[in-house]
């Protein structure tokens, strides 16, 4: 038995200005052949799971392309081109089934979506017989060319996303299923007129919770094979963006009824998902007279896992201002003020013009003056929950100390979502009072447990909760929370 076997992801915001292509994605995971399990083997992703399930099932895999990219703006047509030509021209008559991981937000360069071409493409060349299945992330905008192409679409059910593993091995045994022709899926789809912020889509907490604790007692229902509650992207300016809620079935059995019962349910709740951060004066007050540490301060508009620039100095600007001690902000997009720090060395007083330099949606530069404590290559290993074993880099990087404040700045844009974030250039984030950190929801997984409070900070950037901040065109209306509805 033979499968091809992919990853392509990309989650793409519109608002960006920074259109990935060949280098961003190599700066991030870019393997091609036999190199993706020789990189991939042993971590706790899709790719990974799929790995140790073609091994344990004796599959011979036809590896094509490992693509991932720190989110951003769309997809540089050519690159896209590329990437799936690739993957196209690998289906052979003696290919039995295709595996993928794919994101479900993609949007490339005179494509609204990325994935569904992807998936229809594959379809043409395999004819309806051979199968296909996928992951797709928790913030998938499903569309219908997904529905139609692919035989089993199989979502994350955490966010943070901590169960790609057992996600990539869901999708992988219910295709083998369908190769040996036990199960005939059906998919029913419901499409609930909601955009969610990212913040109130903690999946541990209210309202995804009721949501996804129903979804997995579907899951054991006869004759389900699996149920998908996706959060949607709203940061993608795209017809197909907001949530919705995937039903498979083997053969028809109820799977409409399922999927009407939890897009009502988030309907009834859709006033949940109305989220509000904190003023950033307020927020480093409040860290500066916490009782203890570490207070994480979590910069949720900058996050560059939802496509900010990574480079807002607004909350630094503040920690500064308000003169906080024994803190540390992870971190500072800006290549330029990494080269400056290398070429003056450690020990040295540098004096910077900080961050602010993608767009004018991130705030002002700042001038930083402070002592260079550390450089690094910015290479660092996943400590988990989420990632873990995957090694990445960040470019080189600086820590730039200025008066009670670790700077770190780095020369790839990074979400800070693991402590081997800090740990890999010198901070012990245990050890530190206050924590910034640039992500919405992920960095709970790791800094969740070591944080004694959190506290999320309103500050300008891409990924603001604050919907309205956003001139969307193309998505479809009326939407909630856009629209009274």
């Amino acid at each position: 038995m033979r499968w091809l076997v992919a990853q392509f992801q990309h989650e793409t915001n519109t608002f960006s200005n920074i259109l990935p292509g060949r280098k961003e994605f190599a700066e991030r995971e870019f393997y091609r052949g036999t190199g993706i399990p020789r990189k991939m083997r042993g971590t706790r992703t899709c790719v990974g799971a799929f790995i140790d399930f073609l091994k344990a099932h004796r599959i011979s895999p036809v590896w094509t392309v490992d693509a991932f990219a720190t989110p951003a703006g769309p997809v540089k047509r050519d690159f896209y081109d590329w990437v799936t030509d690739r993957i196209l021209a690998a289906v052979t008559d003696d290919i039995d089934a295709v595996l993928l991981a794919l994101h479900g937000a993609m949007v490339v360069d005179g494509i609204d979506d990325g994935e569904g071409e992807l998936l229809v493409a594959l379809r043409d060349r395999l004819g309806p017989e051979r199968p296909i299945a996928t992951t797709l992330d928790y913030h998938t905008n499903l569309s219908r060319k997904m529905l139609d192409a692919a035989d089993v679409l199989v979502g994350y059910k955490t966010y943070p996303h901590v169960d790609t593993y057992e996600t990539g091995i869901k999708a992988a045994e219910l295709l083998l299923r369908c190769v040996k022709g036990e199960i005939t899926p059906v998919r029913h789809a419901e499409f609930p007129l909601i955009l969610p912020p990212l913040g109130n889509t903690l999946t541990s907490g209210e309202p995804m919770r009721r949501v996804m604790d129903r979804a997995r007692a579907m899951e054991g229902e006869p004759g389900v094979l699996g149920v998908s509650v996706f959060g949607g992207f709203p940061y993608a300016d795209v017809p197909d963006a907001g949530m919705s809620v995937l039903v498979i079935t083997d053969g028809e059995r109820g799977g409409e009824d399922l999927a009407a019962e939890l897009s009502g349910v988030l309907w009834e709740r859709r006033q949940e998902f109305r989220h509000q951060a904190v003023p950033i004066a307020e927020a480093v007050k409040r860290a500066r007279e916490a009782p203890s540490g570490p207070v994480v301060l979590a910069d949720v508009a900058d996050n560059p896992g939802g496509g900010g620039a990574n480079d807002g100095v607004e909350v630094l600007r503040e920690l500064l201002k308000q003169d906080a001690q024994d803190a540390a902000v992870g971190m500072i997009w800006d290549v330029q003020a990494v080269k400056a720090c290398h070429a003056a060395d450690v020990g040295a007083r540098v004096e910077l013009d900080l961050g602010a330099k993608t767009d004018d949606l991130h705030g002002k530069p700042i001038a930083l003056s402070g002592t260079v404590v550390h450089l690094g290559d910015g290479h660092f290993t996943y400590e988990g929950p989420m990632s873990k074993g995957v090694k990445a880099c960040m470019g080189r990087t600086a820590v730039v100390k200025a008066g009670g404040v670790e700077v770190v700045i780095a020369s790839r844009r990074f979400q800070n979502l693991d402590l081997a974030f800090f740990r890999s250039v010198g901070i012990e984030p245990t050890a530190r009072r206050i924590l910034v950190v640039k992500s919405s929801i992920h960095f709970r997984a790791a800094y969740g447990p070591i944080a004694k409070a959190i506290i999320e900070v309103d500050a300008p950037g891409l990924v603001s909760p604050n919907l309205g901040r956003f001139a969307f065109r193309h998505l479809r209306r009326p939407i909630f929370p856009l629209d009274d509805i």
